[in-house]
């Protein structure tokens, strides 16, 4: 585990391991796959994977047993993030009517977003610093947050739509059936 969320697991009680799920280390694996097994499905399975194995190795395993992967390295204080403003708050984007959402024949469209949308850290680095970028707001682009960034990094969070323009759009990327369907955050 990185030593970056270890205030957000103490304080949650959290089970704590680093096991590989790389098929080259079988015994290891069935451990792991044993221990999901147990778990209270659905559930969030917290860092990244480790050394031994592949992110798609270790999202995979998890996936097939009811758990959702989220990438925390390089997110300190969790805890404080989680505990600092209002979870509560209602955060609404104006979304143009449906009806305004018609695709016509022969164009060609183009989606302009940011995303690691499984990530905390995304949130944390303020898109990598593209937030605080002097172009920001000059044209339509996307962000992509995870949704538990909104209980998870409460201020943070309220930070980015207290500071969006009118061309700043939030999506929140949702994995299934290996797709990313984008639903906007309202």
């Amino acid at each position: 585990m990185s030593h970056e969320i270890y205030d957000f697991a103490v304080y949650n009680r959290s089970f704590c391991c680093d096991l590989p799920a790389a098929r080259q280390r079988r015994k290891v694996l069935n451990l792991y796959r044993r221990m999901l097994d147990t778990g209270d499905a659905p559930g969030v399975q917290m860092k990244w994977h480790c050394i031994f194995d592949q992110e798609k190795e270790y999202v995979a395993e998890a996936a097939q047993r009811g758990y959702f992967s989220l990438c925390s390295t390089n997110t300190p204080n969790l805890t404080i993030h989680g505990g600092v403003g209002d979870p509560e708050m209602v955060h609404h984007q104006p979304l143009l009517p449906k009806e305004k959402y018609v695709a016509e024949k022969g164009k060609t469209y183009v989606c302009l977003y940011n995303s690691d949308g499984d990530a905390t850290w995304a949130v944390n680095s303020l898109q990598l610093g593209n937030w605080m970028a002097e172009e920001r707001g000059k044209f339509k682009f996307g962000w992509d947050f995870l949704p538990l960034s909104v209980k998870l990094m409460t201020a943070q969070m309220q930070y980015f739509h207290e500071t969006k323009t009118e061309n700043d759009c939030f999506w929140g990327s949702v994995i299934r059936d290996r797709l990313y369907l984008l639903l906007p955050l309202a």
